[in-house]
C-alpha cells in the first residue's frame, strides 16, 4: 500500500462520523509500535487509547474538510477543519502521519489547545486526546 493509499484508508475509517466508523479497519492500519502525540494527551504509545479517543471524537463529527495535503517519503501532513455537534463549532487540526511497511507508525496531531479548552467542556476532548485507562 502506498503512502497515499494508506492515508486515504485511514481517513475513510472515520471521516464520515460514527455511523460509518470502522474500528476494525482503523486497527488494521496501525502498526504494533504505534505512537500518538497530541497537545493535551502528550505522547501515548499503543493504539488502544488512540482508537477509543478517536471514536469518542467521531461521535460528535458532522463533517471533515481537508484543506491541504502533502506527502513525501514515508510521511503525510494534512490540514483539516472538523465541524462538530458538541460543542457546536469548527475546529482546525494539522495531522502528521509517519508510515512504513503498509502501516501507520505515528500520528502527531496539532491544534490550539487553549482555544479548544475554551469551547469544550472539561470531559470532552479532541481526536485521540481522550485517554482511557
Amino acid at each position: 500500500m502506498t503512502v497515499s493509499e494508506l492515508v486515504d484508508a485511514y481517513y475513510a475509517t472515520w471521516r464520515n462520523g460514527i455511523a460509518t466508523f470502522d474500528e476494525a479497519g482503523l486497527r488494521a492500519l496501525l502498526a504494533d509500535d504505534f505512537v500518538y502525540n497530541g497537545p493535551i494527551a502528550g505522547r501515548r504509545p499503543g493504539m488502544e487509547s488512540f482508537v477509543q479517543g478517536l471514536k469518542n471524537f467521531v461521535r460528535t463529527l458532522v463533517q471533515l474538510r481537508v484543506l491541504s495535503r502533502l506527502e513525501g517519503g514515508n510521511e503525510a501532513a494534512l490540514l483539516y477543519d472538523c465541524d462538530v455537534s458538541q460543542p457546536s463549532g469548527t475546529f482546525r487540526f494539522a495531522e502528521f502521519l509517519r508510515v512504513g511497511d503498509g502501516k501507520i507508525h505515528e500520528v502527531r496531531l496539532v491544534f490550539d489547545a487553549t482555544e479548544f479548552r475554551k469551547l469544550v467542556p472539561p470531559t470532552a476532548t479532541a481526536p485521540s486526546e481522550r485517554v482511557t485507562s
